[in-house]
């Protein structure tokens, strides 16, 4: 995996096919029949960016493969800290390469790195006495100087004649890489092409200088009086001391998007990623919001992906891992965006479909269209309050009292909402785990754990109502939990969760359009309908008897399996008479009217007289009224009077005839 910004090392590295290019280059800088320098400075052109550096490090690699004693000397003047001394400080690295030579030319390498020593005080020596440096320390570099001087007795003429005599004593190849010249002031760009053309204009020595020419040229015309005037003499300086200019091979737009994908599956596991372009038709269309306006060379290439990587290791499973790459460019595109006229729109439109108005939302939760996404993206991790999804997998190794426990602490904590956010929209994310456990203790917890009468809503009636949604949900996103969901039903009812039990039964007899009834379209279908009809068949039986046998009613919050055994056609008189007896003392009246009429409260007449009968209805709530104001009541028991009034007592009292329909309890 090429690291993030950094040129290619290795051969292994190279996916553009650079390497018959390399070779050329080669063969460019090293004559084939003589096995030594051909004496050639060549200039390797190519925008910043567009894999300069990349190119010498396979170039070096090469050298030394084809040529084994070959000398290379990369020189790079952007990383010395004085470049003040680059032609003294270019002498001394080429002295030092030559002094470790070993081979069958050692005593002549050393020997020129000798030479070299003096050749650099001498050059220096001048250059500081020409006026590189303040007039009053002038006294000092001329005393330098003379020590400089006092070492040998040649003049530069001579050392450097004697140098070349040396030199020529080398049987190998000495090549000379230089890079990021481009990166230089222009005072430092003009003392490079000094170097390369005067000062170390050595035989057996080639060069090759990597720049962005457009840069070059500027700052070795910087000194001419007009723009037109500048580029002339640029160009000019540059041909008296460049033999070949060799730009980069083309790169076409293919060879960089195969690129791309390439780098984004060092990213992302290759299941997640497309079998092709057309395969996934997001991600096809975020290639060509991206490709070829914004990404344009290697550089950005592995820039975007390096951004990628480091969000992607950030929010992980989270954010859709497309949105995240989109979002990754977008992020490094955005710094150069003065140069360029609003290409990133089309990305954004990608990113955020509303800003087009002509897509819906994505029912994918991970996309940074939704808000719980774009805030683990933002945030570049976990925002408070939130629930990074590892740790929900981790929920679904608890044993089934951990489970519950730690229901009661996402309540506690504030995260309660955040869990079924998840469980209703990133199910899939947890496919393999153990659906039955994990669903039979969430049903559990928020099941009424007695039969006692209530005097007050307690907050699992809202629960419950969440947890069978996020578990409708989810079946919808699970093909798994969808196999397991029977099996769920039954354990939850089992354990005492009837109310839980009942409601996703109704959800499927509606969804199928069992009993008679006819199939509502906003429940989706799940497994078989001979399936359901026979589960709802046996507990609507089960649950029948313990109705007539017991105080089975106040087993739950609200009364949703009654509701079931009504859709399956076996509550008949004696249910209702037996509620009827159930409701007869105060207390119990009081808690019917709060199931019945408190939150969310769904009934009409009609379905009080599928319940209790009207007339008793009637006369126990007209009872309830009188006794209201002479004894406190809790407030969920008045605001479900209240609600009564309003729906059924209004009507009575209008003396209307024409009853409602009746509403399908769904409470």
């Amino acid at each position: 995996m090429a690291e993030l910004d950094r040129p290619i090392q290795e051969k292994d590295q190279d996916r553009l096919g650079r390497g018959p290019f390399v070779e050329q280059l080669t063969d460019a800088l090293v004559d084939k029949n003589t096995r030594r320098s051909s004496g050639l400075v060549v200039s390797l052109l190519g925008a910043w960016g567009s894999g300069k550096s990349s190119i010498l490090n396979l170039l070096e690699t090469d050298l030394k493969d084809r040529y084994e004693s070959a000398i290379v000397l990369r020189f790079d003047p952007w990383l010395i800290a004085n470049r003040d001394s680059l032609v003294r400080q270019f002498l001394s690295d080429l002295g030092k390469i030559l002094a470790k030579d070993h081979g069958i030319s050692a005593n002549a390498s050393k020997q020129v790195g000798k030479l070299l020593s003096d050749y650099d005080d001498v050059i220096n020596v001048g250059i500081e006495a020409a006026g590189l440096l303040p007039i009053p320390l002038l006294p000092y570099v001329l005393k330098a100087g003379k020590n400089a001087l006092k070492k040998t007795d040649k003049t530069l003429h001579e050392l450097k004649e004697a140098i070349t005599k040396e030199i020529e004593q080398i049987s190998y190849p000495i090549v000379v890489l230089i890079d990021e010249v481009d990166r230089l002031e222009d005072s430092e760009v003009l003392e490079i092409m000094r170097l390369v053309k005067a000062v170390a204009d050595f035989p057996n020595v080639s060069y090759l200088i990597a720049y962005d020419v457009d840069r070059v040229v500027e700052a070795l015309g910087a000194s001419a009086r007009n723009t037109e005037d500048a580029s002339h003499r640029g160009r000019a300086y540059l041909e008296k001391i460049v033999q070949h200019q060799v730009f980069l091979p083309a790169l076409f737009e293919t060879e960089l998007i195969e690129m791309f994908r390439k780098e984004i599956k060092t990213v992302v596991s290759e299941a997640q990623f497309p079998n092709s372009r057309y395969s996934d038709d997001r991600y096809s269309k975020l290639e060509n919001a991206i490709f070829p306006s914004l990404i344009r060379t290697p550089r950005d290439l592995k820039r975007c992906i390096g951004v990628f990587r480091t969000l992607y290791l950030m929010v992980e499973g989270e954010v859709n891992w497309i949105d995240l790459l989109g979002y990754a460019t977008l992020l490094e595109v955005l710094g150069e965006n003065y140069l360029r006229k609003r290409p990133e729109a089309k990305l954004l439109q990608l990113l955020f479909p509303r800003f087009s108005e002509k897509d819906r939302p994505d029912d994918d939760h991970t996309r940074i269209e939704h808000y719980r996404a774009l805030c683990f993206l933002i945030r570049q991790g976990t925002p408070p309050g939130s629930l990074p999804l590892r740790i929900v997998r981790e929920v679904f190794e608890l044993n089934s009292k951990e489970l519950v426990g730690y229901f009661s602490d996402s309540v506690r904590t504030g995260q309660f909402d955040d869990l079924n956010y998840i469980l209703s929209y990133h199910y899939s994310s947890f496919n393999d785990r153990d659906h039955v456990k994990f669903w039979t203790a969430f049903a559990d917890w928020c099941r009424k754990p007695d039969r006692s009468v209530p005097t007050s809503q307690d907050p699992r009636v809202g629960y419950i109502e969440v947890v069978e949604s996020s578990f409708r949900s989810a079946l919808g996103k699970s093909p798994q939990l969808s196999s397991a969901a029977l099996q769920i039903i039954s354990a939850a009812a089992n354990s005492g969760a009837v109310e839980f039990a009942a409601r996703i039964l109704r959800d499927q007899i509606w969804a199928h359009g069992l009993f008679g009834h006819e199939r509502r379209h906003d429940f989706d279908k799940i497994g078989k309908a001979s399936d359901w009809e026979r589960f709802s068949k046996d507990f609507g039986a089960l649950w029948k008897q313990e109705h007539l046998n017991s105080d089975w009613f106040f087993g739950s919050w609200k009364e949703s399996p009654v509701w079931l055994l009504r859709d399956i056609g076996v509550w008949d008189g004696a249910c209702t008479q037996r509620l009827d007896q159930l409701t007869e003392d105060e207390p119990a009246f009081e808690a019917f009217v709060m199931m019945v009429f408190g939150r969310h409260y769904r009934i009409d007449r009609s379905g009080v007289e599928t319940l209790i009968g009207w007339e008793n209805f009637a006369r126990k709530f007209k009872r309830l009224q009188e006794v209201r104001t002479s004894r406190p009541l809790s407030n969920d028991i008045q605001d479900a009077i209240k609600n009564a009034e309003e729906a059924v007592m209004a009507r009575d009292a209008q003396k209307t005839d024409d009853r409602p329909s009746g509403t399908d309890q769904i409470a």
